[in-house]
């Protein structure tokens, strides 16, 4: 089992993202839990400003309110995870024929940040160390109750995305104690 993870998000700096403009009314967080997740539609529509043009970049990994892949990423995340229910959702344009489809994993909450966690701003982390007990064998899982990113990522899976040219994703390092 590897032994290296990482929080993974969004590159904000990666460029224009598409900005989604209702994205609580189409997704119930609290839906993309792990037991509740057959109350979400299996497709959802969320409308998104700046989409489409020129500058606007769609990166591999989205988690702007809600955890998203791209089909590519997906595909590099069902040769780890076949099982892992998913949600997708399309991201459509106000004045646009034009759709983007990512794809929502249900994710894992486990609760394994120590508490010699430090956090910044409330409860974004700013250097994140988990129980390695407390660690479950999958790729990719949820850490409850943070701000800001929360997903984290085993270090096989992240690999495997960046050998294969995904863009746009931010990666911070957690330790194990």
């Amino acid at each position: 089992m590897s032994e290296r993870y990482f929080l993974i998000g969004t590159d904000e700096s990666y460029g224009s993202l598409p900005l989604m403009i209702d994205v609580r009314n189409s997704i119930k967080e609290e839906y993309l839990e792990e037991g509740e997740s057959y109350k979400q539609s299996k497709i959802s529509l969320v409308n998104i400003r700046n989409s489409f043009d020129k500058n606007t970049k769609y990166p591999d990994i989205m988690d702007t309110g809600v955890f998203m892949l791209s089909d590519e990423a997906y595909k590099i995340f069902k040769l780890y995870e076949p099982a892992t229910v998913i949600k997708r959702i399309l991201l459509m344009g106000e004045s646009s024929d034009e759709a983007c489809e990512y794809i929502i994993p249900i994710l894992k909450k486990i609760d394994c940040l120590s508490n010699k966690s430090t956090f910044i701003r409330g409860r974004y982390i700013d250097k994140g160390i988990l129980i390695g007990k407390n660690i479950p064998d999958t790729v990719l899982f949820r850490i409850p109750n943070v701000d800001g990113m929360c997903t984290v990522a085993r270090l096989d899976f992240v690999e495997s995305l960046l050998k294969r040219g995904m863009k746009g994703i931010c990666l911070q390092a957690l330790e194990i104690e």
